[in-house]
Order: C-alpha cells, then structure tokens, then sequence
C-alpha cells in the first residue's frame, strides 16, 4: 500500500464515525474501528465477506443498485442494532 493509501486508512480507522466501504457486489473492502466496536465485529470477521452475511437487512445493497445517495436514514441492519446512515455511491472510473 503506499504511503498516501496508508495514511488514509489510518485516518478513516480513527474517526469517531464508523465507516465501512464496500464495493459494486458488497464485499466489505474496508471497516474502520468504530465500525469494529459499534457494532462488535472485528475487521478480520467482516473484510472480503458480502456485508449482508453479518448484516441482512444493511442499507448498502439498496444504495448500490438504486445508485442514490441516502442521507440521515433509520437504519437496522442486524438484530438489535440500530443506527442513523447517510450512505453513497461512489464511482472510481466510471464504475
């Protein structure tokens, strides 16, 4: 990875937001702290799996093929998880 891919990640790992990116067929791609601890799911559990394999009822599927940007929206992804996500597609390359 180089140095500006790495300082990045480290950014985005120590943000007080949980952040978790996933790509065009919602494979986790990346899962910053937060993420880890809000929702007890440690980085090497969730990276390279389908995001609704832990998360059935996640938001990211519908912002993906709706390709849409969802702001503030009341979200449940899991059982007993709840959590306020602003959400959006973004396109590297046309894709």
């Amino acid at each position: 990875m180089s140095y500006i891919g790495a300082t990045i990640e480290s950014i985005l790992d120590y943000l007080n937001d949980a952040i978790c990116i996933v790509d065009e067929k919602c494979i986790v791609r990346f899962w910053n702290g937060t993420a880890a601890k809000l929702y007890d799911t440690k980085k090497e559990d969730i990276i390279g799996r389908c995001i609704t394999d832990l998360f059935p009822t996640a938001l990211l599927p519908k912002v993906i093929s709706e390709k849409r940007i969802f702001e503030n929206v009341y979200n449940s992804p899991r059982k007993q998880t709840h959590n306020i996500i602003t959400a959006r597609p973004i396109y590297v390359d046309g894709n």
